[in-house]
């Protein structure tokens, strides 16, 4: 469902082949154009951009690191990084050298810290060993809160430039490529197995259901191991070259009006929300705060159910 404003037609984007590795679409923009911007990612003191060629390098850091630990093709890698370029890195790293990533939460002050570790745990467990990317003040968590022996744990700091040659799996398109896990709020997360013929056919047919252009500017607070956020904010512009602008969940939940900051400073066209908020922005609505919405293409409502009453709300505070 999408509250949306008319901005004028422009291009749409090339969608992404369906019988191509994950990051087929992604290689040949990093060969066409690879100083072009591809993430911003806005933080207190600014923002850091990342570059196709800044990601094509990044990540080649990491597949030589997951190499060096002896990761086998279809290993998985956790991913478990706070909001940095290392995040989209660690990632892009895995599919170069033919790994298996899943992206993790880390540890919350609003969870429990023993069930978070037991289902952690009896989830690595399942999961059989594999390798661990977190920061370095969160290893020690890591270390302490799974059976030893079943992670190999790395930080950032190992992720060293490697001269080695370039590495680029050549993946089956009908190969799992990556994991998405269930939230786990009703037992053990569970893994859905993506492949990259499936993830290509949804961005191909929702690109089209909503019109992506070449133009659009995605500005999004979601963290990356939810699906909106890992599908809507990383993927897809990671397949089809659309910028996107990311900044912390934690800074948005503590200053929910930042997203419309966000907006106005990077000309954003499109938004995802679960319903939910939709709500928190209405009740922090300020109406001596005022910024320029205009450019919005749609506020895309998903994940939950979607109420009219939230949508009312909002354009209450916001309509102007």
């Amino acid at each position: 469902m999408t509250l949306a404003s008319d901005t004028g037609q422009h291009g749409p984007v090339e969608p992404p082949a369906v019988d191509a590795g994950l990051l087929a679409p992604f290689v040949a923009q990093y060969r066409e154009s690879p100083s072009a911007v591809q993430f911003v990612l806005a933080h207190a003191d600014g923002s850091d951009v990342v570059t196709h060629a800044m990601l094509w390098d990044g990540g080649q850091r990491y597949a030589h690191l997951y190499r060096r630990r002896r990761a086998e093709p279809g290993s998985v890698v956790l991913i478990a990084l706070r909001s940095s370029a290392d995040l989209l890195y660690a990632f892009v790293g895995a599919i170069l050298v033919g790994c298996v990533p899943a992206m993790m939460p880390l540890p919350s002050t609003k969870q429990d810290p023993q069930r978070f570790w037991d289902g952690h745990d009896r989830l690595f467990r399942h999961i059989g060993g594999a390798i661990m990317v977190t920061d370095a003040a969160d290893a020690p968590q890591f270390g302490a809160g799974i059976a030893a022996g079943l992670l190999s744990i790395v930080t950032p700091a190992d992720a060293v430039p490697d001269r080695g040659a370039p590495i680029l799996w050549a993946w089956d398109p009908d190969a799992v490529c990556c994991l998405q896990h269930s939230s786990g709020t009703t037992g053990l997360k569970k893994g859905v197995t993506l492949t990259a013929r499936a993830i290509a056919s949804q961005i191909s047919s929702y690109g089209t259901a909503i019109g992506l252009r070449a133009d659009d500017v995605i500005c999004s607070w979601l963290p990356l191991y939810h699906d909106m956020g890992f599908v809507a904010t990383f993927l897809l512009p990671l397949l089809t070259g659309v910028r996107a602008v990311i900044i912390s969940p934690f800074a948005w939940l503590s200053n929910p009006l930042s997203l419309f900051d966000l907006i106005a400073d990077h000309r954003g066209t499109l938004a995802w929300l679960p319903n939910f908020a939709f709500n928190h922005l209405a009740n922090s609505a300020d109406p001596a705060r005022r910024v320029d919405l205009s450019g919005m293409r749609a506020f895309i409502n998903c994940s939950e159910p979607c109420k009219p009453s939230s949508f009312d709300r909002f354009l209450a505070a916001f309509g102007d």
